[in-house]
């Protein structure tokens, strides 16, 4: 998320008109809350396998 944030500030501060703000409306904005949801549902994924490789190793 630090990366995307990151590089949109770099693009930003060189590409600054109409067509960089549709851009960032249109493609940069909307993948912000998709990454948080990724992020959330992988930690969770995470926690779930763990705890199945808890569980097979009491065998």
């Amino acid at each position: 998320m630090k990366d995307l944030n990151l590089a949109r500030r770099r693009l930003g501060d060189q590409w600054q008109d109409d067509k960089f703000r549709e851009f960032q409306e249109t493609f940069l904005d909307p993948l912000e809350p998709k990454i948080r949801t990724l992020l959330t549902s992988l930690a969770e994924l995470d926690e779930v396998l763990a705890k199945a490789e808890r569980a097979c190793g009491e065998n």
